[in-house]
């Protein structure tokens, strides 16, 4: 595996057999980042290796058939999760999928990006009111 860094803490990492690569901006730490990323390609390759089909990322998932079962409709949720920074707790909104048939939750870059940048603006709103 190859890793690159793209910005202080972006990360792309490219399996050089396979040629699969995976960026990863979603923490301040290139660390985190490259776990993340490796996390990805390995769970890219056993799919792979079982004939899973990997799904492709959409926005918009109205009538889009479930990848693991292929029997169901993904359905958005919106769930609300009390989470605590700094002593201060707060609601922060959690989006996922859910298919019909065979009820798993499931989640994509699209979303995993929103619900990130949702804890982000808490843990920043925390730090504001602690610095007051």
């Amino acid at each position: 595996m190859v890793v690159n860094c793209h910005s202080k803490s972006e990360i792309k990492v490219t399996h050089l057999p396979t040629g699969n690569t995976f960026s990863a901006s979603f923490f301040r730490s290139q660390h985190k980042n490259k776990d993340l990323a490796i996390r990805v390609i390995k769970a890219r390759l056993q799919a792979d290796r079982l004939g899973l089909k990997r799904p492709e990322i959409v926005e918009d998932v109205s009538d889009t058939v479930c990848p693991i079962c292929e029997l169901g409709l993904l359905e958005e949720r919106f769930e609300t999760l009390r989470m605590e920074f700094l002593g201060e707790e707060f609601d922060v909104p959690s989006l996922y999928y859910v298919c019909t048939h065979c009820q798993s939750e499931q989640m994509n870059d699209f979303l995993l990006k929103k619900n990130i940048g949702f804890t982000q603006a808490a843990r920043d709103f925390a730090v504001s009111i602690k610095s007051k």
